[in-house]
């Protein structure tokens, strides 16, 4: 086994090292003999496991290793699947980091040393992967299900392959210790892990997208003959990341919560490297991350919080006694294998005070991420005109898109400001405390359509501008009229768009652990109330307030002179999303209201969905001073149902505290 813990490290450091001296040794050979001139500072990107792994290593955490390198080997699959291209048909191949041409004349390639260094830097993965999973089937599967305090069956229980000759399903474990979990109690069933399985889901598709979609853009892209798209290899990728996400997913609902952690890390440390790549390649070359890159880093950090979500904890107790027992060495210290055991006494729905202090720690710390991101969305260009900082004409074309951003970002800030407070444990205040951060919990999971609002706007924008950069001489376009038509311009995305891109994946990322924390305390307080109190009226209320939001997102809140602004029944138009992200928060929220057992949950849920409502409502002074904008329908419709949300977070509460008997130490 020690050796096992040597070799694993060895093997993903050496599949990483691998891939950053492959631009060393000319990945292609080109048809005219050209030189080439990839980002190989961007191929050390590919340490990212070998990070992971070496960390845990440090940490002196054997069963974190095993886990990270198995999924690093797992992941290692799709990253071979995408790689053997590059022996197949280098022509279709967009690794800035590997391949940059020089000249129009430069293909057609063909494969030099460089790319079968990069893929047996894949095979190293699977390798690792394959040692890892061994040991898992051969010993994993009985330290999950037996385990044992210390004593002498302590750490060699825990990290030791089996004597010759005997079988690991024998195992016996020590005396005092748990044994199976059929003996033990009811199974731990990956059904129970939905929030798991479901961020997995959205992880699956994040990447899968990925895969489809080039990575980067730039000039040496314009050398080729045919513009990239997706082949057979990208599709046959797309499939395996699919397959790898899924596998890994499932498999990690029904381990221990820091197994899964461990695990899924090192899954997303290697489907995380092309994005990464690109974002690299960017600073390095010049070149562009595509949405690809953002894709791929989206899917990444999705599984990160699949396992983040899961209920299993990683303490055990012995299910007589329930007290929680950590395996130890000779030595009397943590030998590392603590975080496989299993709490088998736990009720796995129940919602713990640490889980629910975690959860909200977590929220509240997203949620300030996602604030800080989208000012700074607001702060930096979010498009670039001519490659640099839009001015005169062109900045008042994109002056818009970026306020908004900033408008979502105070209201996400505010709600993390509510949560984050009840992490401290301060008795003073407490009850107080307690309402706020219940309301801030359930506001972040309805603050994430401000943001999504912001960037739909900003995507509509940037499309727009883009199918007309080459019309600068119509003077009737009302987005490149007043720009001079000298030459041919050009609209490229800015880093504030990235940034707004970011901030609703973790506004996103914040909403699904606050609501796993809100969710936790209703079903918490609902048991010891005996069920769900019926309260029609509340339901009423709470349609009629929602019938008036869908009304108010169907109708334009302004006209301009190119038309009515987004609404509902504009198709498949980008800005139109964000209407549909307002509507479905607003219309959530009311759904929390109704059924929620407390009334600071109510009120936040209701107070956000004005927020957002009003976001959307709200006519940015840019285009109110456009001659020939006007306020339409929309507009007054919404104010209505921006003032029945806020009256509705007056009374619906009180109907809740009505219908509510508060069981005794009930807190909001």
């Amino acid at each position: 086994m020690p050796g096992l813990l040597i070799a694993l490290p060895l093997l993903v450091l050496g599949a990483g090292v691998l891939v950053g001296v492959a631009p060393l040794l000319d990945p292609v050979s080109t048809g005219d003999g050209s030189p080439l001139a990839p980002a190989g500072g961007a191929a050390w990107a590919a340490l990212l496991p070998a990070v992971l792994v070496l960390v845990l290593t440090a940490a002196r955490r054997p069963v974190g290793v095993l886990a990270a390198a198995a999924g690093a080997g797992l992941a290692g699959v799709s990253r071979l699947v995408s790689d053997l291209p590059l022996l197949t048909a280098p022509d279709l191949v967009v690794r800035p980091e590997l391949i940059i041409e020089t000249t129009d004349r430069a293909r057609p390639l063909t494969p030099g040393a460089g790319a079968w260094l990069v893929v047996l830097a894949d095979v190293l993965l699977l390798v690792a992967g394959g040692l890892a999973a061994r040991w898992w089937t051969r010993r994993g599967a009985v330290l999950l299900a037996e385990t044992s305090p210390s004593g002498p069956a302590g750490p060699d229980f825990a990290v030791s392959d089996p004597a010759p000759g005997a079988a690991a399903e024998t195992a016996a474990p020590a005396p005092g210790g748990l044994g199976t979990f059929a003996d033990a109690g009811p199974g731990l069933r990956i059904g129970q892990n939905g929030p798991t399985v479901l961020v997995g889901f959205l992880a699956a598709v994040a990447v899968m997208v990925g895969a489809l979609l080039v990575p980067v853009t730039g000039e040496f892209l314009a050398l080729r003959l045919l513009p990239p798209a997706a082949g057979l290899w990208d599709v046959l990728a797309a499939l395996a990341a699919v397959l790898v996400v899924a596998v890994a997913v499932l498999m990690a609902a029904a381990v221990p919560r820091p197994v899964a952690l461990a695990g899924l890390a090192g899954v997303a440390c290697v489907l995380a490297v092309p994005g990464l790549t690109a974002l690299l390649a960017g600073l390095t070359r010049g070149v562009d991350p595509a949405s690809g890159a953002w894709w791929t880093l989206t899917g990444a950090v999705l599984l990160v919080l699949a396992a983040a979500l899961s209920r299993r904890p990683g303490t055990a107790a012995a299910p007589s006694a329930g007290e929680a027992r950590t395996a130890t060495g000779p030595d009397g210290r943590a030998d590392g294998t603590a975080d496989l055991t299993v709490d088998l006494t736990d009720d796995l729905l129940a919602d713990r005070p640490d889980d629910r202090t975690g959860r909200s720690l977590t929220a509240g710390g997203l949620a300030l991420l996602a604030a800080v991101l989208g000012v700074l969305a607001w702060a930096v260009p979010v498009l670039q005109f001519d490659g640099a900082a839009p001015t005169g004409a062109a900045a008042a074309i994109v002056a818009p898109v970026r306020a908004p951003f900033l408008v979502a970002a105070v209201a996400v800030g505010i709600a993390a400001a509510l949560v984050l407070p009840t992490t401290l444990g301060s008795r003073t205040g407490r009850a107080i405390v307690a309402a706020l951060g219940a309301a801030g919990r359930v506001a972040t999971a309805v603050l994430w359509a401000g943001p999504a609002l912001a960037l739909a706007g900003a995507l509509a924008l940037y499309a727009q501008v883009r199918a007309g950069q080459a019309n600068t001489e119509d003077t009737a376009d009302p987005l490149l009229a007043a720009v001079p038509s000298s030459f041919l311009h050009t609209w490229s995305a800015g880093w504030g768009l990235w940034a707004g891109v970011l901030s609703l994946v973790v506004a996103l990322a914040a909403g699904i652990v606050a609501i796993a924390a809100t969710a936790g305390g209703d079903r918490d307080r609902r048991d010891r109330m005996g069920g769900e109190p019926a309260d029609p009226l509340r339901r009423v209320l709470a349609g009629v307030v929602g019938a008036g939001v869908v009304v108010a997102g169907c109708l334009p809140t302004h006209r301009t002179a190119a038309g009515g602004g987004p609404t509902l029944l504009t198709g498949y138009d980008l800005a139109a999303w964000g209407v549909w992200a307002v509507v479905l928060a607003g219309v959530g929220a009311l759904v929390a209201a109704a059924v929620t057992t407390r009334p600071a949950v109510a009120a936040g849920a209701l107070v956000a969905a004005a927020v957002v409502l009003a976001q959307r409502t709200w006519i940015p002074a840019a285009v109110r001073d456009d001659p020939g904008s006007a306020t339409a329908a929309g507009w007054w419709i919404g104010w209505l149902a921006v003032a029945a949300l806020l009256v509705a977070a007056v009374l619906l509460p009180l109907l809740v505290r009505r219908a509510v008997t508060p069981a005794a130490g009930d807190r909001a």
